[in-house]
Formats: C-alpha cells, sequence, structure tokens
C-alpha cells in the first residue's frame, strides 16, 4: 500500500538510508576496528591521567564512566568559572574541548593525544587555578 511504502521511506531515512556518503563514514569504521582497538587502552589510560589529575585540583570535578572510556567531563562550578570562561582559558593555552553550560565541558582523548598533552593540561590548569586563587586573594 501507499501507506506502507510511505512509512518504509521514512524508517530508511531514520536510519540513515539516504545517505549518499555512507561509504566514508563507514571506511572510517572499518578502520577503526581493523587497527585501531589496541590502542584505545592507550586512549583510556590518558583520559584516566587527565581525570585523577583534574580531580586533585581544588575546584574541579573530574569524572570519567563507570567503564573506561576516553571520555572526561569538566565541571568547575567550584571555583565560579563558567563554561566560556573555562574554554577561553584553556584556548589560549592551545586546549581544546567541547562545551557543556554551565560549568562544564568534555574532553576527549584520542592517538593524537599523548600522555605528555595530558600532563601539559594538568599544569596549565593548575596555573590557571593558582592565578585565580592569588587574584582573589
Amino acid at each position: 500500500t501507499r501507506e506502507f511504502v510511505d512509512e518504509a521511506f521514512r524508517a530508511r531515512k531514520r536510519l540513515g538510508g539516504a545517505m549518499r556518503e555512507a561509504g566514508i563514514i563507514a571506511a572510517a569504521g572499518i578502520v577503526a576496528l581493523e587497527t585501531m582497538v589496541e590502542r584505545l587502552a592507550e586512549d583510556h589510560e590518558t583520559a584516566r591521567l587527565l581525570e585523577e589529575g583534574l580531580s586533585a585540583i581544588d575546584g574541579i570535578r573530574a569524572t570519567r564512566a563507570p567503564r573506561p572510556t576516553n571520555i572526561i567531563m569538566v565541571d568547575v562550578a567550584e571555583l565560579g568559572w563558567t563554561t566560556a570562561q573555562l574554554i577561553d582559558r584553556w584556548a589560549s593555552a592551545g586546549i581544546k574541548c567541547n562545551p557543556r553550560p554551565p560549568h562544564g565541558v568534555r574532553l576527549v582523548t584520542n592517538r593524537h593525544a599523548s600522555v605528555e598533552d595530558a600532563a601539559y593540561v594538568l599544569e596549565t590548569t593548575r596555573e590557571m587555578v593558582r592565578g585565580t586563587a592569588v587574584a582573589a586573594a
């Protein structure tokens, strides 16, 4: 029936069947599954280091999902900073993140983010927080 065909068309679109460039997206998934799975452990370790290091800074709360992932959620509400303020401070130091307003951001580690990069984020953030504390005193 026409109704069945229309519903099938809508279902296909909802499932991505109307994507013309799906092969490009699929290629990235194939590369990830075939060559990157083992390296995920490195990303998870870097994320763990970031989470623990950021959580050790007074006023910052960093969390990861109960199962290890490469995603860290950072909350700076206790510092009195907004998401925009943290993003601006980090951006001036070359640190990129995704906003999670009003007081948070999301960090994601990947093959381009090394342990040394994580150490840089931690040291830079410590200095920023120290600078804020000194200015407030």
